[in-house]
């Protein structure tokens, strides 16, 4: 069976996926860059949400 072939849903097409995004994620820097300000943005947002529900508590 071709790589192009395979199921997404299935547990196969799936570690192809997850292979797909590993070897993009190495070789895309403005992805990776975009990546971790989503995740620092997360971050903040979580702090700011807690430290407001502990102020209004």
């Amino acid at each position: 069976m071709e790589r192009h072939e395979r199921n997404p849903l299935s547990p196969v097409g799936q570690i192809d996926s997850w292979g797909d995004l590993a070897s993009g994620l190495r070789s895309n820097r403005r992805g990776r860059r975009r990546a971790f300000l989503m995740l620092l943005a997360l971050l903040a947002v979580v702090t700011i949400v807690t430290a407001l529900a502990y102020v209004l508590t």
